[in-house]
């Protein structure tokens, strides 16, 4: 590929990148999903093209009075790049339980023009097998014609794999509980698969931290939790036999 200073870089990849932007016209993060996207290692910079905005994504381009901003519209959705040092910049956000989705997403179409690596065949052949695993059958000879190269390109790194092997990153404990009744609360809303016969599909559940009392109410809309907790808590301070025995 042929930057605009003439020099050329080669591409790795070809997939869509998913971004988490501000929509400025909700004021709001949202997802933002960029097609075709040319992934290069050893770019300093991500880099996106207006004239692709427009005429590939039907963007409509728009400057600030002063050029301090631009936007880039099109319907209710409105990104905004701010100019810093002479270019325009827009912020993602990348969250960290989102990480390796975005990694994963960032790559999806291979390119046809570099081969890949035989290690890298024979494990997504294998039902994505560990080197360890292709290395040990090579040795004994399971599978004829096998001969696959030992050293493992970085490039080649299999990304289901790499997404199956996180872990999720555990709560921090805490040192501190109720000594009391009703000194705290731990409040959640569930789905059903089901709705009742009446039409509720969610619930609300309130525990007391202390005693484990618990109290449990049926909604049609999560929207609906928020007059039951203020409903629960001003009968905990008026009716004593609401409290569990308090």
């Amino acid at each position: 590929m042929r930057c605009a200073n003439g020099s050329s870089v080669n591409v790795n990849q070809i997939g869509s990148v998913e971004l988490f932007v501000v929509n400025e016209c909700r004021g709001r993060c949202e997802q933002r999903i960029l097609p075709d996207v040319y992934y290069v290692p050893g770019a300093v910079a991500n880099l996106i093209s207006f004239d692709y905005m427009q005429s590939r994504l039907n963007y409509f381009l728009s400057m600030a009075h002063d050029q301090s901003a631009c936007f880039v519209t099109k319907h209710d959705v409105s990104l905004k790049f701010e100019k810093v040092d002479g270019i325009y910049w827009i912020w993602s956000v990348r969250p960290r339980q989102k990480r390796c989705e975005v990694v994963c997403n960032a790559i999806l179409r291979p390119n046809n023009k570099r081969a890949m690596q035989p290690m890298t065949v024979w494990h997504k052949r294998f039902a994505h097998a560990s080197t360890e695993t292709i290395l040990d059958m090579v040795k004994q000879q399971a599978v004829c014609g096998l001969k696959p190269e030992t050293k493992v390109n970085e490039d080649d790194a299999c990304l289901p794999c790499i997404k199956g092997k996180t872990v999720r990153m555990t709560y921090k404990e805490r040192r501190h509980r109720a000594k009391k009744r009703l000194q705290r609360f731990q409040i959640d809303v569930c789905t059903v698969n089901e709705s009742t016969v009446e039409g509720f599909t969610a619930f609300l559940l309130v525990v007391d931290e202390y005693s484990r009392y618990k109290w449990l109410f049926l909604l049609k809309h999560k929207s609906e939790a928020k007059p039951h907790i203020i409903g629960l808590v001003n009968r905990l301070h008026i009716n004593p036999i609401a409290r569990g025995g308090a």
